[in-house]
């Protein structure tokens, strides 16, 4: 699945991700595998509206489905007969709809913020309850933007164990950017400060996916690991834009010495 790159939704990597504007025309979903097609709907659930930028067609040629349906689970179950006798051309691109995007943006957050669900006690309800800024709706913004929703959507369907671990992290260092700002009377930087501080929490273990056992293997052994020095230069790869601020925030998330101590460089 590829998400074309020339639209994008938002100011830039230190902007408010444009949530409330519709995602922009020319932004698809490509898929050259049936089965991968499957896949995603299997992920946003059959009852989400999935637009086609382009009629299905058959081998022939002839169209099947036109522009603009629900991915109802006949209609999937009829285009596997298709795809099964090899009568189904396998190229599938699907718009990327209001609809749709918000049901990616939806989905991924609910995995993003399970360290905030009723019976469990962690600092990160406290902080995103007792900030003036709505943290949530902040992380939900992010998650929107061009940029981000691939790497993220990538995680979330193969349900890396990581990205709750982010989630969580992204709302803790939120949560405490904004308190910080708010006894230091930092004014009109606030926003901006909170916002880098979630998205270097959002990608400060980046270089750890794919590995169901992070927390033993990198985050308990961080000087034989250096993940965050490899996850400072991931993130700079996955998003170029990426301000020199947040990189930092990533290389930088571990202290050596005396771990919490504040005046520890």
């Amino acid at each position: 699945m590829a998400l074309n790159p020339e639209e994008n939704v938002d100011s830039g990597p230190a902007g408010e991700a444009a949530a409330e504007t519709k995602p922009a025309a020319g932004a698809v979903f490509a898929f050259t595998s049936f089965k991968e097609f499957l896949k995603f709907v299997a992920y946003v659930g059959d009852d989400v509206q999935i637009e086609f930028a382009e009629p299905v067609l058959d081998s022939a040629g002839a169209a099947l489905v036109q522009k603009g349906v629900h991915m109802r689970a006949t209609l999937q179950k009829s285009l596997q007969q298709f795809f099964d006798r090899g009568n189904l051309n396998e190229n599938i691109i699907i718009a990327d709809a209001e609809a749709l995007h918000s049901a990616l943006r939806e989905r991924i957050c609910r995995t993003l913020f399970r360290c905030l669900d009723v019976g469990r006690f962690h600092v990160a309800q406290a902080l995103v309850d007792a900030s003036q800024i709505n943290i949530q709706g902040m992380l939900s913004n992010v998650v929107a933007r061009r940029d981000f929703l691939p790497v993220l959507l990538k995680l979330d369907q193969s349900e890396d164990p990581i990205l709750p671990h982010l989630g969580e992290v992204a709302l803790v260092a939120a949560g405490l950017a904004e308190q910080y700002c708010r006894y230091a009377n930092t004014g009109a930087a606030t926003r901006e400060i909170v916002r880098y501080a979630l998205i270097g929490g959002l990608l400060h273990d980046i270089a750890l996916t794919d590995d169901a056992d992070f927390l033993l293997n990198d985050i308990e052994k961080i000087a034989e690991s250096a993940h965050a020095s490899r996850s400072a230069t991931q993130a700079k790869q996955l998003l170029p834009d990426l301000p020199a601020e947040i990189t930092d925030i990533i290389e930088h998330h571990h202290r050596t010495g005396t771990p919490y101590d504040p005046e520890t460089d």
